[in-house]
């Protein structure tokens, strides 16, 4: 029997197991820097790219040509400002792992604000001004969160006296004189049981010592209502810039005023414009698997706002009027259709809103050894539900 061609077999598969399969199992890795160029490779930590989407999409065109394998996206150590939202579908990536990671012990920072940039002009005594376009609702100097200018100052409060909450009316004991101009851009704030409330003011009685809202005082899907024992404050009139780290923002004169003592201009501040950073998302029939981030701060995201208020009503969720949406707060990274995910060793700080949301779909996941600072909202949600209307919610009714 002729033992050649047995031979030859193994020989020609040995061979085609070497050059003819390619390699679905080897660590690829992308570098990216703040001063890197998204026309570079990428490859190389000489030859950084500039931007997270951009390596996402070089990992979207070689996932299906290297499928198991596992792709680290290395971050150089810097200030990473989104335009918006970083976007990860299960299209994008498809049997392999893709794993987020600082470089060494640099920090690195994936915000959704903007620096302050230009100038700041000394108007008045502790007064500056500054011109910005932007609109914006929470202002930073480095990681410290600066009070957006209200009456009483810092932590005290007023108790209405009186508060006619279907007249739309609050009114203040005799000591309390109400001794400001409203505007288009003030607001009510009382805090309560279960309830944090901003809305809008439309005028001032000061005869009786009164102020009027343009929809009923409090949530009117709620219950539980304003009360005499509730916590009042005003915020958002300049009027009110008396204190020390005080802003205000005239969006009428595109311009930002800080009550600071020192000279700000050799202060660094930054204004949070996106709702949400990181948006990681598969779907029913295909779910998003194996995304790490290790090492990485989330910082600087908004608070959602209607045009005329925001009424919140219990763990976190708001609405408006009766018989309209309920809404649950956002979060820095939603996931959704999302299996063993994982963040690790990472840092979520000064948020408008919540760090870390699950959404529909989403299981074995891990949150491990993060740090939380500063959350505007909840901290980690389950299953949530961007917004329902009815008796989903059962303070809600119909």
């Amino acid at each position: 029997m002729n033992r050649t061609y047995p031979i030859l077999l193994c020989v020609l598969c040995f061979l085609f197991s070497i050059y003819g399969c390619k390699e679905t199992s080897k660590l690829h890795r992308i570098y990216i820097s703040t001063k890197g160029d998204d026309y570079n490779t990428g490859i190389l930590p000489e030859t950084p790219l500039a931007s997270i989407e951009k390596a996402i999409s070089l990992i979207s065109s070689k996932s299906r040509e290297y499928p198991n394998s596992t792709f680290e996206v290395i971050l150089n150590g810097g200030r990473y400002e989104l335009n918006k939202p970083i976007k990860l579908s299960s299209i994008d990536i498809d049997s392999i792992k893709v794993h987020f990671k600082a470089l060494g012990n640099e920090k690195v920072i994936i915000s959704g604000g903007k620096t302050v940039s230009g100038e700041w002009i000394n108007t008045d005594e502790n007064l500056w001004r500054i011109p910005i376009t932007e609109d914006f609702k929470q202002l930073f100097q480095a990681e410290e969160r600066l009070t957006r200018a209200r009456w009483p100052d810092n932590r005290n409060y007023l108790y209405p006296s009186a508060v006619d909450v279907n007249e739309k009316w609050m009114a203040f004991p005799d000591s309390i004189s109400l001794g400001f101009t409203v505007d288009d851009n003030m607001e009510l704030v009382t805090t309560g049981k279960w309830h944090f409330i901003r809305q809008r003011i439309t005028s001032m009685d000061k005869e009786r010592n009164s102020i009027s809202t343009i929809t009923e005082i409090g949530p009117e899907c709620s219950s539980r209502k304003v009360d005499l024992y509730d916590r009042v404050y005003f915020e958002n009139n300049k009027d009110f810039l008396d204190n020390d780290g005080e802003w205000f923002l005239d969006t009428d004169a595109d311009a930002l005023f800080l009550y600071s003592e020192k000279d700000p201009n050799s202060m660094e501040f930054f204004y949070p414009l996106l709702e949400t950073l990181v948006i990681i998302e598969g779907n029913k029939e295909k779910p998003i698997k194996n995304v790490t981030w290790q090492g990485i701060t989330f910082e600087h995201t908004t608070w959602q706002y209607s045009i005329r208020e925001r009424k919140g009503i219990q763990a976190g969720f708001w609405g408006t009027e009766i018989g309209k949406p309920v809404f649950s707060p956002k979060a820095a990274v939603i996931l959704k259709y999302a299996e063993n995910c994982n963040f690790r060793d990472c840092t979520f700080q000064n948020l408008g809103e919540g760090a870390i949301a699950f959404e529909e779909g989403s299981h074995s996941n891990t949150v491990e050894s993060n740090t939380f600072i500063d959350i505007g909202s909840n901290v980690v949600q389950v299953a949530r539900i961007s917004n329902f209307i009815g008796r989903g919610h059962p303070l809600h009714y119909d």
